[in-house]
């Protein structure tokens, strides 16, 4: 699952920092620092880019998010409010099943835990989070307090006497604050791009490898393989070709549900009986005077358990 919400928590984060930064070079202009004004502008111009394409993005995903899809259904006469809201970007999915997979996710998020395990249906439940812009924003934070404070110092004494300001401490301040913000929106332009591409391959039923890598997956079946009931198995050997088999065999549901993208994979078991199999041949039978019957049989093979 890809919680969204944290992705729109960033946006949030990222525009307070811009209007801190304007509040910046609101007071360079009223100090007539040309060299502030010249930072500014180049900020301005490089901030547009960034953000309209931040913007062009999240649009596109939260247009393919909220459009109605045709492939929800009701099941057993149930509806519900989970149900209600939940829309299918891929698959099939019921009230019922959107209600299971939302308390699970619920669950996960009070527990804080990743992986949520439930060995009564085989089922593992992982959170996938993308970090990067996450943990620039942590350390963007930490520095900001400082600049904050740096800020506030300025203010203060440019409001007692102007005279005493030091303008070169307050331009090296703003540009600290300019190359950090420029470098968490090429980092979080690059972010929504990637959920652009997860989006996109979620509508054709496909998970993107930033959401499941293949390493990630490989652990994922062996913990299930461990839960499962004596006589069952995996199809296919987890090597690297294999993965790319089963997950052809796997079938893939994604649904999203108050901003949360779940990715439902259902991978097949088989059972590992052996049996003999035999090929049926018509059977003739001597009725009288050499004339033969002959039985066909309703079946091609025969298949008998191996003690």
């Amino acid at each position: 699952m890809l919680i969204l919400q944290t992705m729109l928590k960033k946006h949030h984060k990222i525009n307070n920092m811009i209007n801190q930064i304007g509040k910046s070079c609101e007071l360079g202009k009223s100090l007539e620092i040309q060299s502030v004004q010249h930072t500014c502008n180049q900020y301005k111009y490089q901030a547009n880019n960034f953000l309209a394409e931040i913007s062009n993005n999240i649009e596109h995903v939260m247009r393919v998010i909220e459009s109605p899809k045709e492939k929800y259904r009701n099941k057993r006469g149930l509806v519900n409010i989970v149900g209600r809201v939940a829309n299918v970007l891929f698959g099939i999915c019921d009230d019922v099943d959107a209600e299971y997979f939302y308390d699970k996710i619920k669950e996960l998020e009070i527990s804080k835990s990743r992986i949520s395990g439930l060995t009564e249906t085989q089922t593992q439940i992982m959170q996938s989070i993308i970090s990067n812009v996450y943990s620039s924003l942590v350390e963007m934070e930490k520095v900001q307090v400082n600049l904050v404070d740096k800020y506030n110092y300025l203010v203060h004494e440019i409001q007692i006497e102007k005279v005493h300001i030091c303008f070169l401490e307050f331009q090296t301040a703003l540009e600290e604050q300019v190359l950090l913000l420029n470098l968490i929106l090429t980092q979080y332009a690059f972010e929504t791009e990637n959920l652009v591409s997860i989006i996109n391959m979620a509508i054709q039923g496909l998970v993107h490898f930033s959401i499941l890598d293949v390493k990630t997956l490989k652990n994922q079946i062996k913990d299930v393989k461990t839960q499962l009931p004596v006589g069952e198995g995996i199809p296919i050997n987890l090597d690297d070709s294999g993965v790319s088999e089963l997950l052809r065999l796997t079938t893939t549901n994604v649904v999203c549900i108050k901003d949360i993208l779940i990715f439902n994979m259902e991978i097949p078991l088989v059972n590992s009986y052996k049996f003999l199999l035999y090929k049926t041949i018509s059977l003739p039978i001597n009725l009288l005077n050499n004339t033969y019957v002959a039985i066909v049989p309703s079946t091609h093979y025969i298949a008998i358990e191996k003690i």
